[in-house]
């Protein structure tokens, strides 16, 4: 697995596996979002933010109300494996933050 904190990876042909972190800035609550392809799946999120369409309803809610500038959609984990059951890998994540103290966007 690949530290995301450089985004460079990204510019390739090849898509990357991993999790995307969409995080409400002032708060630094924060959802995890498995991804087969990264760089595509942060546009749609994108997309689906601007159009009112994201699956979780409370993210959309703090999305529309208080708008895009404080958010950040960014790459947070890439995983080279491609066994790797993101889903699971996302909920361990989220619960490695809720433990240090972040708050997450659930459900």
């Amino acid at each position: 697995m690949q530290d995301a904190r450089s985004h460079k990876y990204l510019l390739t042909d090849t898509p990357k596996r991993g999790l995307i972190r969409i995080v409400e800035i002032q708060n630094d609550r924060t959802l995890l979002v498995p991804s087969e392809d990264i760089q595509r799946d942060m546009v749609h999120i994108r997309f689906q933010l601007d159009m009112e369409q994201f699956p979780n309803k409370t993210l959309q809610e703090d999305y529309t109300r208080i708008g895009l500038e404080l958010f950040s959609i960014e790459p947070y984990l890439v995983v080279e494996e491609k066994d790797t059951d993101l889903t699971a890998l996302a909920e361990t994540e989220m619960d490695k933050l809720a433990k240090g103290g972040i708050t997450l966007y659930r459900g």
